[in-house]
């Protein structure tokens, strides 16, 4: 019987109408360093600023930083809910099933999850930038489990990648879906169309 629903959040709660990718485009800048390697930085360490993320990876003071600081704050004020987001998180609370969101982000990302209250909807929250993991590391699924005091067996996981959210949770045992919105036929028995569609799954 399953009792918890994890969920992963960009491209699966919340969509980016304007993604310019800032802290990407500062991480390529920097020959001294990898850029998957900058990135994966920037997403597991509470960096507020994109002047603090330069720092961290030893980037020259850049020019165009406050252009890109304004870009990104309409990045993250560009983000909307999808439009089965709420119901499906409303539903699950009324058959009392756990939830939980683990999301690979760095800081200033989290800013749309508390904008549209979606604190309310889970009992556990998992950011890669306060626990220093990213997916699809099984220890970040695992404490995510841990907090919600759940059996693998007993919980489900859905999002948009099918290395993060299907095969990365796998490896604990737990079911992952990948949410593939733009298809509504021909679907993997581990794809779903739809987030809703999750509620034919607990």
């Amino acid at each position: 019987m399953i009792q918890s629903v994890i969920f992963d959040l960009y491209g699966t709660l919340i969509h980016l109408e304007r993604d310019t990718k800032p802290f990407l485009h500062l991480a390529q800048r920097n020959r001294g360093i990898n850029t998957r390697k900058a990135i994966r930085l920037a997403m597991t360490t509470d960096c507020f600023t994109l002047d603090q993320f330069t720092e961290m990876i030893s980037l020259d003071q850049q020019e165009d930083l406050t252009t890109l600081l304004k870009q990104l704050q309409e990045d993250l004020e560009s983000a909307v809910l999808f439009s089965d987001t709420i119901s499906t998180l409303e539903a699950l609370k009324i058959r009392n099933i756990q939830t939980a969101v683990i999301s690979n982000l760095a800081t200033p990302y989290k800013y749309p999850f508390f904008k549209h209250h979606l604190g309310q909807f889970f009992d556990v929250i998992v950011f890669s930038c306060d626990c220093g993991l990213i997916k699809p590391d099984p220890e970040i699924y695992q404490i995510t489990l841990n907090m919600l005091k759940a059996l693998p067996q007993q919980t489900l996981m859905v999002g948009d990648s099918l290395k993060s959210d299907v095969e990365g949770p796998a490896r604990l045992g737990i079911q992952g879906y990948q949410l593939v919105r733009s298809r509504k036929t021909n679907l993997a028995p581990t794809e779903i169309s739809s987030l809703d569609a999750i509620l034919e799954k607990v």
